[in-house]
């Protein structure tokens, strides 16, 4: 009875005392900021009862400790959470470097049996070498011998030289090549290799079962930009905006197949509102520099140390502000109901109910790695577009086709270069600012020769006269323009005539034609409709009286 109960406290013992798993962990989703990436990762665990130490393996390399989040399902409890780095991994290569280092391992064994090939040859030749002396020296054989000799010895030498030639050539070949994949790996060592992260879970389990883990974090080393594809086939049809990211991250681990969101939320750009303090004035005082314990001293610049990604310092405040953002979202995955998640119609959807946008791509992506951008179409939209032509014929000779758009704000869209075509051929790249757009969105669709405009100095009507102290400058400009299109089109053409800025100087005798004058900027603006092989000629002109003691610099 007392070894009985013995044997069943040394089991008890054995099954409390915690037990360690290794586990690696798949990736489910992950949304992608303007900078960083909230991931979602998932494992199943087998636990016994009592206290379990699970590792999990596969995690980014540059996890933010305080944006992580560990769930369990089987109503397991969660001790501790700790993110740590794994030293016994010595070479955590990207994919790149992983497949360099494959063909730099191929290459040096194709070098060695090429060597080999090499050295049988020469020992070969060596050897014939040595029935050559023989042969020469040994008196004992016969003519006909000695010629059978010879000619056996001549035919072999030649074809084992042609051979050791040939293996030469090529291993010099295969060692030059050797040598650029050496190179080559060593740059994407020092570019790629990274520390190897890990999630270190303490669990407490009531009773065995197996439990699945979620676990969210935040990565600093991914982000998204926009780019887009404006593109316009017909004056007379809607315009076509294709809406693209450019996606890149280096945490460590492909992305393989993988949903994605895209966020237009920044969580670096911090979540804490700013302050204002009193605005005091006084008069300059010698500078006293002081740093605070949150600052480090670089040079002249003061910078944060050790600030948490999202927040950030005020300086000349009395008040240090800072925060950061936590991805609260739940998710569904076996079974587990941990976000809700809807039916998705198309292949992207867009939710712009919060603070920013969101883009659910339903299309699985792989993202490799090594931080090359992938582009990744989001959405296209058909928009409809007033098309103009626009002409400035002082600053250019060319007319340009712009499109104008309105009801533009709900689209999520952000700062990026615009990749532009016009009837099917691409006519350049421009870039989409929205900073200073109001109602209506204006984008070029490039030059178009077949309207023309001539602006040209009318030199009969150009006179400088001196009256009194004063001389007067009269100057007049006659411009052309042509449509040679095959439809009608709306033009607008500006130019402009001087400002004065000195009571000395007056700009007088405007003659500004049919054209919208704005007197405080000296600008004149037409509105012209002109049908196919239309033409019209614009012409204004003004005079300027200064002191002839003094000179107008422009």
């Amino acid at each position: 009875m007392k070894h009985t109960l013995l044997v069943s406290m040394i089991f008890w013992a054995i099954t409390a005392t915690a037990k360690q798993n290794s586990e690696p962990l798949k990736i489910q989703s992950a949304t992608v900021y303007i900078s960083g990436a909230q991931i979602l990762s998932t494992t199943q665990t087998n636990l016994i009862q009592g206290e379990n130490e699970v590792v999990l393996t596969n995690v980014a390399t540059d996890v933010n400790d305080q944006s992580l989040m560990v769930n369990a399902t089987n109503g397991v409890t969660i001790l501790s959470a700790e993110v740590k780095k794994n030293y016994l991994i010595q070479d955590s290569l990207t994919p790149t470097a992983q497949a360099l280092k494959d063909s730099v391992e191929i290459v040096m064994a194709e070098r060695k049996q090429l060597g080999e090939k090499i050295n049988t040859c020469k020992l070969q030749i060596a050897i014939i070498d040595s029935n050559k002396k023989v042969s020469g020296t040994n008196n004992g054989l016969s003519v006909a011998e000695l010629q059978k000799l010879l000619d056996l010895v001549g035919s072999k030498y030649e074809g084992i030289l042609h051979q050791k030639n040939v293996l030469e050539t090529h291993w010099a070949k295969v060692d030059e090549h050797l040598n650029r994949l050496q190179k080559q790996l060593a740059v994407e060592r020092k570019n790629g290799n990274q520390d190897v992260s890990m999630i270190v879970l303490k669990l407490k389990a009531d009773k065995p079962c197996s439990s699945t883990v979620l676990v969210s974090y935040y990565v600093q080393n991914a982000g998204w930009s926009p780019v887009y594809d404006f593109s316009a086939d017909d004056l007379t049809k809607p315009a076509s905006l294709v809406y693209k990211a450019n996606i890149h991250q280096s945490t460590g681990i492909t992305w393989d197949h993988l949903r994605l969101k895209l966020s237009t939320d920044n969580p670096r750009e911090g979540i804490q509102a700013p302050v204002l303090t009193p605005w005091f004035l006084a008069f300059n005082q010698p500078v006293v520099r002081s740093y605070t314990k949150n600052l480090v001293n670089q040079g002249d610049h003061l910078m944060a140390a050790a600030m948490a990604p999202g927040a950030y310092a005020q300086q000349n405040s009395e008040i240090n502000m800072g925060g950061a953002r936590a991805e609260g979202n739940l998710y569904v995955i076996d079974g587990v109901q941990v976000q809700p998640n809807g039916t998705l119609e198309n292949a992207v959807s867009v939710d712009n109910s919060g603070n920013n946008m969101i883009f659910d791509i339903d299309i699985p992506y792989t993202i490799a790695a090594e931080g090359h951008n992938q582009l990744v179409s989001i959405k296209e939209f058909q928009m409809p577009a007033i098309f103009r032509y626009y002409a400035a014929p002082k600053l250019d000779k060319d007319v340009f086709l712009e499109a104008r758009i309105s009801n533009w704000e709900d689209l999520g869209l952000l700062p990026g270069p615009c990749n532009t075509f016009f009837e099917g051929t691409y006519v350049g790249q421009s870039y989409l600012n929205f900073a200073n757009t109001r109602d209506t969105l204006d984008v070029s669709l490039g030059r178009d020769k077949h309207v023309l405009v001539h602006r040209e100095k009318d030199k009969s009507f150009r006179s400088v006269r001196t009256i009194g102290n004063n001389v007067s400058e009269s100057v007049a400009y006659s411009i052309e323009v042509k449509n040679s299109r095959k439809n009608r089109i709306d033009l607008v053409l500006e130019d402009q005539v001087p400002v004065s800025t000195d009571k000395d100087i007056m700009v007088t005798d405007l003659e500004t034609g049919n054209s919208t004058f704005d007197a405080e900027k000296g600008k004149l603006r037409w509105q012209l409709s002109l049908n196919p092989n239309d033409s019209k000629n614009l012409k204004f002109s003004y005079t300027v009286k200064y002191p002839k003691s003094k000179k107008i610099n422009n």
